[in-house]
């Protein structure tokens, strides 16, 4: 299963901004030794991306998992999970369709 298909399952939605926050960390996880991760470091990565502070990246995944299946759960705790399932190969990361250019 696709990892947006998983969290809109979960009822994660994509119109919060948490949603890609989530997506964002999780492809940073994917290729790291996951015992040695500060999360405080993705966010902080995350946020670069964004121009944003990193306590926003955090509130935003919050808020986006508040009201899914993982709201008794940590932040940490959910990417974790999540970045577990993908290197388990259970969740793929899909990289975004190529959008194709029209000839005028």
């Amino acid at each position: 299963m696709e990892l947006r298909d998983y969290l809109q399952s979960v009822n994660i939605k994509p119109h919060k901004p948490g949603y890609y926050y989530i997506v964002q960390a999780i492809k940073v996880l994917q290729d790291k030794c996951l015992p040695l991760v500060k999360i405080t470091a993705i966010y902080q990565e995350i946020a670069r991306g964004y121009n944003i502070k990193p306590q926003s990246v955090e509130r935003a995944i919050r808020h986006a998992r508040e009201n899914g299946q993982y709201a008794l759960v940590t932040n940490s705790e959910l990417l974790f999970i999540l970045a577990e399932k993908v290197q388990r190969g259970q969740l793929t990361i899909e990289p975004p369709k190529e959008v194709e250019e029209s000839v005028i």
